[in-house]
């Protein structure tokens, strides 16, 4: 009896074994598996062999270059080539295809008699994405827009510009080669300006544009080895178009207490200024909250009776790159209580300023030298 179960247990198990035996599927481009990346496509099951390896055999297969499939195991698990990426042949002359692929070490090969190992060549790069307005020419992924093809600008570096891209553009970008999606570089779009790695078949590369700018999208693969599918760089600079409105923050210790940034309010004259308690020292100014460019003023030009915990009003002027601290004195002088017969106004400098007691102030009534 206990015999007799061991061998309807071994029975079970190998019928079990048998019944969980995993599947793989070639999945590809249609011009190779008759469907389209479909890791379910039963016609493109491959048949397990004596040594344990799998195979898939299509017949008559036509001379293309840039052939692609991936293994995909019990149909979710896609399996490439040693680097992840798609399997990619060529065939020169038509014949039948066997590939293989070995559990064991995900060793995937390709054979057949007009099957070569595949080129890579550069003829030309297009930026392709999600064009709209002047993004990409208003062309939406098309890997073979003459109007998005980037200019070789060295060796093996391509580059294009997109001027007065609208404010608020969801932009998303690769740059595919030769025409079509064979090879690609996709990625990870982090800061304006910085050379990034790209990736082959990546994903779309995304940013927006905060205010009306021109984009530069710039691919270099002057480095690229098609082995390790490494190499590549790609850079994208958005620059704001037109004029760009600065703003100044300045860095005191305000009161007597610590060093802080303030930033500054830009008055109708042009200038910048901040309305806080003097602290008895110079003064930072920097177009960042953060002083990146911080410029140093010791000696700012300062009324003779300001004493530290004073309210003042720090004014800096970027044509003359100049500081200037007022104390501000409630003398009730502003420019809505002008009277003719105590004061009057008038325009020094293209600024308005109003007269008392031949004593000057601006328009906030603080005391103007």
């Amino acid at each position: 009896m206990k015999k007799f179960l061991l061998i309807l247990m071994a029975a079970v198990a190998t019928s079990v074994a048998a019944w969980a035996q995993d599947t793989y599927v070639v999945a590809g481009v249609a011009e190779l598996c008759g469907s389209t990346w479909d890791g379910n496509d039963a016609n493109n099951q491959m048949i397990l062999q004596g040594d344990g390896t799998y195979v898939k055999t299509f017949t008559n297969v036509a001379v293309m270059k840039g052939y692609q499939f991936k293994i995909v195991k019990n149909g979710s698990e896609w399996i490439g080539d040693k680097t992840g990426q798609n399997v990619t042949f060529n065939v020169s002359t038509a014949c039948d295809v066997n590939i293989y692929y070995n559990p064991a070490n995900n060793d995937i090969t390709v054979q057949g008699a007009g099957v070569g190992d595949p080129t890579f060549e550069i003829n030309k790069v297009v930026a392709v994405g999600n064009g709209s307005g002047n993004w990409l020419n208003g062309t939406s992924w098309n890997p073979n827009a003459d109007e998005n093809q980037m200019a070789e600008v060295g060796d093996k570096v391509y580059e294009i510009t997109y001027n007065e891209v609208a404010a608020g553009t969801e932009c998303q970008v690769k740059f595919a080669l030769n025409g079509a999606w064979t090879d690609n570089f996709g990625g990870s779009f982090s800061v304006s300006g910085e050379e990034t790695e790209a990736n082959y078949n990546g994903a779309n590369i995304t940013f927006s544009t905060a205010a009306v700018s021109n984009v530069t999208l710039k691919l270099d693969l002057s480095n690229f080895d098609y082995n390790s599918k490494s190499g590549a760089k790609f850079t994208i600079t958005v620059a704001q178009a037109g004029p760009v409105e600065l703003n100044y923050y300045m860095k005191h210790p305000w009161g007597g207490g610590e060093w802080t940034w303030k930033r500054l309010a830009k008055d109708y004259n042009g200038t910048y200024f901040v309305e806080a308690e003097y602290g008895g020292n110079g003064v930072n100014v920097s177009t960042s909250a953060s002083g990146s460019d911080s410029q140093w003023f010791e000696k700012p030009a300062v009324d003779e009776d300001v004493a530290v915990g004073d309210v003042c009003h720090f004014v800096y002027y970027p044509e003359n790159n100049f500081v200037a601290i007022y104390k501000v004195v409630p003398t009730g002088i502003n420019d809505v209580n002008v009277k003719s017969n105590s004061t009057y106004k008038t325009i020094e400098n293209g600024q308005v300023i109003i007269v008392k007691d031949n004593v000057k102030y601006n328009v906030m009534g603080a005391r103007v030298k």
